[in-house]
């Protein structure tokens, strides 16, 4: 049997707490992308998303859209809607405090934090001592050379440890909503920030007295 309208609309509905979710018809069943990406349908009144490598492990249950078509994944706690919600919360106040992707806090900062540092520093007091920071000169990250490569170190430090939340599923695993969240918004300030570090060498050399 085809998808209603009714079940459609429901879980557009669960999933409106997200960014960037359309829908598109197709046969009777329904397409769903997320920031243009297809990530699975609605077919026969059940939502399925795709097997890829990141989410085999959570070991949820397969079923074939049609027939003909590959196994994919059942999503069969949608109607959860607390998790969308803190979901959604939580990405944007993160989204708010990164300096990178608010606009605001950008322009006028000289200076800048991955929000996982932040939220890490937040919650340890005794990184403070260690807090990495890289100052802004018309809107690019700048240092020397040695700042770049620590520059770049530090990025490759956070993408090690936001690899294993980055495709986390939510419903599967509600307690690691928070984790899912910066890491979502580190690997978007990840992807800016590479483009934006500019090493800066100095034009003058001062003599050393010996």
């Amino acid at each position: 049997m085809a998808t209603t309208k009714e079940y459609k609309d429901f879980v557009l509905e669960q999933l409106n707490l997200l960014n960037d979710i359309t829908c598109k018809p197709m046969m009777g069943e329904y397409l769903l992308y997320y920031n243009g990406i297809l990530f699975g349908g609605i077919y026969d009144n059940r939502l399925l998303i795709k097997i890829v490598n990141s989410n085999k492990k959570y070991n949820m249950q397969e079923q074939i859209p049609y027939e003909g078509a590959k196994q994919m994944y059942l999503v069969d706690d949608i109607d959860n809607k607390e998790i969308l919600k803190e979901y959604k919360e939580l990405y944007k106040k993160y989204e708010q405090n990164s300096i990178c992707l608010n606009k605001e806090n950008f322009e006028k900062s000289n200076r800048f934090i991955f929000i996982y540092d932040d939220i890490w520093i937040s919650e340890t007091t005794t990184l403070l001592p260690i807090l990495q920071t890289f100052k802004f000169e018309n809107k690019h990250a700048v240092g020397s050379i040695f700042d770049y490569f620590r520059f770049k170190w530090r990025i490759r430090v956070i993408e090690t440890l936001i690899e294993k939340y980055i495709d986390i599923n939510i419903f599967e695993y509600p307690n690691l909503v928070k984790q899912k969240v910066i890491a979502e918004i580190s690997s978007r300030e990840i992807k800016i920030m590479k483009k934006r570090f500019v090493i800066k060498l100095k034009s003058i050399i001062k003599p050393i007295d010996l």
